[in-house]
C-alpha cells in the first residue's frame, strides 16, 4: 500500500514513479516515507467510514474500527 500511495504522489507531481533517485533506486521509493506518513494519518476511522463499515460488516461500531485500524496497520507494517 505504501508503493500505491509514493507512486501516486510522484504521478501528481508529474514524475515517473520509476525513474532513478539520486539517493534511491527509483523516484517512488524516495517518496516513501511521506506515503507512509499519510497512511499513519489514516489509522483513526471516522465515525461516518465506521458506521458505514458496522452496517456492511453486520458488526458493532467498535468492531468494524477495530478491523479498519488492523487493515491500516498492516499497510504501515511493510518496510520499504
Amino acid at each position: 500500500m505504501i508503493e500505491r500511495f509514493a507512486r501516486t504522489i510522484c504521478k501528481l507531481r508529474g514524475v515517473p514513479p520509476d525513474d532513478h533517485h539520486f539517493d534511491f533506486d527509483t523516484q517512488w521509493q524516495a517518496v516513501a516515507r511521506e506515503a507512509k506518513g499519510l497512511l499513519i494519518s489514516m489509522l483513526e476511522p471516522t465515525e461516518h467510514m465506521t458506521r458505514a463499515g458496522a452496517k456492511m460488516g453486520g458488526c458493532d461500531i467498535d468492531q468494524a474500527r477495530a478491523i479498519y485500524r488492523a487493515m491500516v496497520d498492516a499497510a504501515i507494517d511493510r518496510n520499504i
